[in-house]
C-alpha cells in the first residue's frame, strides 16, 4: 500500500482594509466538500472563511477579521490555517514565500 502526501500550501497572504487573503494549493486533499477556517492554538476562537475560491486543487479563502463578536476584531493571536472536512489539515507556508520576502 502506497501512502499518497496530503498537504495544504500557503502560497501567497495579503490584506486589504480588513479582509486577510490566503491563497494556495492542496496535495492529495480533496478540497470539494470542507471548510477553511482560521483558529487560535487554544482551539477558543474560529473563524470560518467568508468566500472560498477552488479551482482543482489550488484555492483562494478571504477572511473578514472585523466581524466577530458583535463588530469586534479577530483579537490577537496566533493561529493556524486548516482546511477540515472528515480530516483536518494544517496549512504549511510554503518556503518560496520566506525566499521572495528576504530576496
Amino acid at each position: 500500500m502506497t501512502k499518497t502526501k496530503q498537504a495544504i500550501h500557503i502560497d501567497n497572504i495579503y490584506w486589504e482594509r480588513v479582509q486577510l487573503y490566503i491563497e494556495g494549493h492542496s496535495e492529495g486533499v480533496d478540497l470539494t466538500s470542507g471548510q477553511f477556517v482560521l483558529r487560535n492554538l487554544t482551539e477558543t476562537k474560529t473563524l470560518e472563511a467568508n468566500e472560498m475560491k477552488i479551482d482543482g486543487n489550488t484555492f483562494k479563502c478571504r477572511f473578514n477579521v472585523a466581524i466577530l463578536d458583535d463588530g469586534y476584531y479577530l483579537p490577537m493571536d496566533k493561529y493556524l490555517f486548516v482546511y477540515h472536512d472528515q480530516l483536518e489539515y494544517i496549512g504549511q507556508l510554503n518556503p518560496n514565500i520566506i525566499d521572495q520576502a528576504y530576496a
